[in-house]
């Protein structure tokens, strides 16, 4: 006996669901407000010491990033996932800078000391140095000293290097009893250095040797950068300073309130952290976008690490953006949303009108605006709250759209109806937002016309519907038969009804023998065939034969209980929506076996996935000495690749009917066992075969299919004993 899900709804059936996915690259855009730099997550760095500084660069061939921090402590990454302790020894690290050719440190004890490649010693145990720029070429090196006698007194010092390695004091200033006035920081950019200080001050040099005050603000400013043809810097109480004129004049802006003491460029964007893990997010260092809030700890530092941003901080800790795909429900160009319901197919843009007689489709539509590509997942769509249908998608792009158009919901009754689209249902894909997945679409129903049985006919059997209504006086009938919505049945009514009486409409009828012929739709379900719908005729697109093999000798191959074999059949014409598939199988004879039929989209020893709703189980199969033709008829038309692979299982020793080379449609001379590991380049010993006996039926236009079955028909030829020992012998290598 053939069992079957099928699934339906409180006032409906999915009667002509018509699945046609489309993906198209590009359709909707990534976007552009940088939300892919919003997600961070904490890395474990090893350490519980505070990072003041990091960078990337490239040491000994190597690139990754090194950061430093309190009493010398210094770790390293190849990823930003992954920390391992650098191996480096001294004070407290305040500035590091790396390049291509190695990193730069400016550390607490007046040592300006290099990793890799790039070393250099400078000063004396008196200077404090706080920045360090590796610039094209040379580098430069900033900190200040201090004296005591004969008056207490801070002096800003420069230090310059043409190579990197051999330095000199050339710029020393004294600055008074103003400890907050210290440079803090160096940066270059656009062949231009450019130093902060903490009065609020910038200073710009074209050499890396002599700077020139070009900016004297309020409050300390801690840190500068250049990206996207600016210069931006940030200090106290969110103030953020912005070049376009490569360092020689500066405007003043707000991005919060918190002190900011760091900002890194990458990516497209302007990334600032500071004081209680405040972090903002800008594109053009202007407008900034507060993405906060995961700790509380001050952040010291932030770098852009190639592919993402790293900021370190208080307590040792780390944090890293993470590009993660995001998927929702989209309203791609043309459409009226995500949720489209029509009254007709082809068309992505909702019917005003609905009505109870009326034919009702729905498109869905969804996509990974995430800068990162979705693995595979799964989308479910219900109507009324009623159990949700669940569809596979085999992953999406970054900036990729997808779409189920014209899934055919019936007739609906009169009054309100929701239809949902749930986009990873089961939470299949780790997604930057998770809370975006979900959509419901809410929309009315007319109570117009005298379909009352949802049939899409007005016929005999509505009659009898108004018959029982009009001695009833059943309230209920008045959503069905009153069509001037008076709240009364009245005779206007009855000749509304009688105007639209068409009795049983016929359509053309798919039998199993791949004939048509003219039917009613109930005439065309009991006979187990496809219904293609009201007023369509017979034509030569109908019930399109797409792959037939037969065998002209009696060959057989025996898997074995429980081992699945599938074979590949590319099809010969254009259709490509199934509507059944005819397998040949057969039995030693003895107690009856199961059978599962799967159809894969791919070779399913090379990442085929089973086409959702082509699969079949027959239970209790006649397992008596002869060969049977089992056909099975899907309840809705399923949309296949030009190759697939189908896939049989035996619960016993039963057999499939090998054919030659088939008279529709290709096939190699391989199967695919699924034996571990799963095979796809198996074949048979002895004489080439084309593969097994199979048809698959195809239709080209859009049908109204019934409910689906299973036929099993004997061919009466009986198997032989000396050809299934001969058969049974063949080795699959």
């Amino acid at each position: 006996m053939y069992s079957s899900n099928r699934f339906r709804y409180v006032v409906m059936k999915w009667r002509a669901a018509l699945l046609l996915f489309t993906v198209t690259l590009g359709f909707l855009p990534l976007p552009s407000y940088g939300q892919q730099f919003d997600d961070w997550i904490q890395r474990e760095s090893g350490t519980t010491a505070s990072l003041f500084a990091g960078s990337l660069g490239t040491a000994a061939g190597i690139e990754f990033v090194l950061a430093g921090g309190n009493s010398g402590v210094s770790i390293l990454s190849l990823d930003g996932i992954s920390w391992s302790p650098a191996g480096l020894t001294g004070p407290t690290i305040f500035d590091i800078d790396g390049s291509d050719s190695g990193f730069l440190l400016a550390r607490g004890d007046g040592i300006v000391d290099g990793l890799g490649d790039i070393s250099g010693f400078i000063g004396t145990t008196t200077i404090l140095w706080t920045g360090v720029a590796i610039g094209n070429p040379g580098c430069v090196a900033v900190g200040s000293f201090f004296e005591v006698s004969p008056v207490f007194n801070w002096t800003n010092i420069v230090a310059n290097s043409p190579n990197c390695q051999t330095w000199q004091i050339t710029m020393t200033e004294a600055i008074g009893d103003r400890p907050l006035g210290t440079v803090r920081d160096v940066a270059f950019g656009n062949g231009r250095f450019v130093a902060v200080h903490g009065t609020g001050r910038i200073d710009l040099s074209l050499d890396g040797q002599i700077f020139q005050e070009v900016y004297d603000g309020v409050g300390a400013i801690r840190h500068a950068v250049f990206g996207a043809g600016i210069w931006v810097a940030v200090g106290d109480s969110g103030r953020v300073y912005r070049s376009t004129t490569n360092g020689e004049t500066w405007t003043t802006h707000l991005a919060g309130s918190e002190n900011l003491n760091s900002v890194a460029f990458g990516g497209g964007h302007f990334i600032a952290v500071g004081r209680n893990g405040s972090v903002r997010r800008s594109s053009n260092g202007t407008s900034w976008t507060n993405v906060g809030g995961f700790t509380v700890s001050p952040l010291e530092e932030v770098m852009w690490a190639g592919d993402s941003f790293l900021a370190v901080g208080s307590g040792g800790e780390i944090w890293q953006t993470v590009i993660r795909p995001d998927l929702a429900p989209a309203t791609p160009t043309g459409w009226s949303g995500p949720i489209v319901v029509s009254t007709q197919r082809g068309t992505t843009t909702s019917s005003a009108t609905i009505t109870s007689v009326d034919e009702v489709f729905v498109d869905y539509a969804w996509t990974n605006q995430g800068a990162a590509d979705a693995t595979n997942f799964n989308i479910n769509i219900a109507i009324d709250g009623a159990m949700p249908t669940s569809i596979p998608v085999t992953g999406l792009m970054s900036g990729a759209t997808a779409s189920l158009e014209d899934v055919a919901a019936g007739n609906l009754a009169p009054g309100l109806h929701t239809i949902s689209l749930t986009v990873d249902s089961n939470d299949d894909v780790s997604e930057r937002i998770e809370t975006n997945n979900e959509l419901t679409s809410t929309f009315s129903v007319v109570g117009l016309g005298s379909d009352a049985n949802f049939d899409a006919d007005v016929d005999l059997g509505d009659y009898r519907n108004l018959s029982e209504c009009l001695i009833t006086a059943d309230s209920s009938c008045l959503e069905v038969f009153d069509s001037d919505m008076n709240g009364l049945l009245n005779l206007r009514d009855f000749a509304t009804f009688q105007h639209q009486f068409t009795g049983p409409a016929q359509g053309a009828c798919c039998l199993v023998d791949d004939t048509c012929q003219l039917e009613s739709f109930e005439s065309c379900l009991i006979n187990g065939s496809v219904y293609e719908g009201n007023n369509t005729d017979c034509g030569v697109s109908s019930c399109q034969l797409e792959y037939a093999n037969s065998a002209t000798s009696l060959l057989f191959l025996a898997p074995g209980p429980g081992v699945e074999i599938a074979d590949d059949l590319t099809l010969a014409g254009a259709a490509r929506r199934l509507v059944s598939y005819t397998v040949a199988v057969g039995g030693f004879g003895g107690v009856p076996f199961n059978v599962q039929t799967t159809i894969y989209d791919k070779c399913p020893g090379n990442g085929g996935l089973p086409i959702p709703g082509a699969s079949a189980f027959i239970s209790g199969f006649p397992n008596d000495g002869e060969i049977h033709e089992l056909t099975i008829s899907l309840g809705r038309t399923v949309v296949i690749p030009e190759t697939i692979w189908l896939g049989v299982t035996f619960s016993d020793d039963a057999v499939w009917l090998v054919g030659e080379m088939p008279e529709i449609g290709v096939t190699e001379d391989f199967v695919a066992i699924n034996t571990p590991p799963w095979e796809c380049n198996a074949d048979f010993a002895g004489d080439v075969h084309a593969g097994f006996v199979t048809e698959v039926n195809c239709i080209l236009g859009d049908r109204l299919l019934g409910t689906r079955s299973t036929t099993i028909r004997s061919t009466g030829r009986a198997i032989r004993t000396e050809s299934v020992r001969r058969i049974s012998s063949l080795q699959m290598r």
